[in-house]
């Protein structure tokens, strides 16, 4: 990873908490596939304070530029793939977003408690960007 990379998604990931315990809105390809935009609902007031207001969104984007490599695992157990109706909008928190050694620039890791599903992100590098509208062309 490189130094100024690194620190500038350690200084993202720290402003926003990690988004732990936020919900992961959409995930989508940018730029035609160079790019990833990651956006979150943000739960939290402060440090440990949640929002008063969290039936109101308040989304966080980053996009990861010059996506190198891209891994997603989910352990999903049978009874889930058979019975969607069975998923909630927990199964979308994110448990803890950290950034994780690499011979790329910058890599990202984000882990879920359901289902040890986990989407790994090798990239150029990421960068903070005004939310949309999820679903948005």
């Amino acid at each position: 990873m490189s130094t100024s990379a690194s620190v500038a998604v350690q200084e993202i990931l720290a402003r926003w908490h990690g988004f732990q315990e936020c919900y992961l809105e959409e995930v989508r390809v940018e730029e035609f596939g160079y790019s990833l935009r990651l956006t979150f609902d943000h739960v939290w007031q402060s440090e440990g304070v949640l929002r008063d207001d969290l039936d109101v969104p308040s989304l966080v984007s980053l996009r990861c530029v010059g996506v190198r490599r891209l891994e997603y695992v989910a352990d999903a157990p049978a009874r889930t793939v058979a019975n969607r109706a069975q998923l909630a909008p927990g199964c979308t928190e994110v448990s803890l977003v950290v950034a994780i050694p690499s011979d790329d620039p910058v890599a990202i890791r984000l882990g879920w408690e359901w289902d040890g599903r986990e989407l790994e992100i090798h990239c150029v590098a990421v960068e903070e960007v005004p939310p949309e509208a999820t679903g948005a062309p």
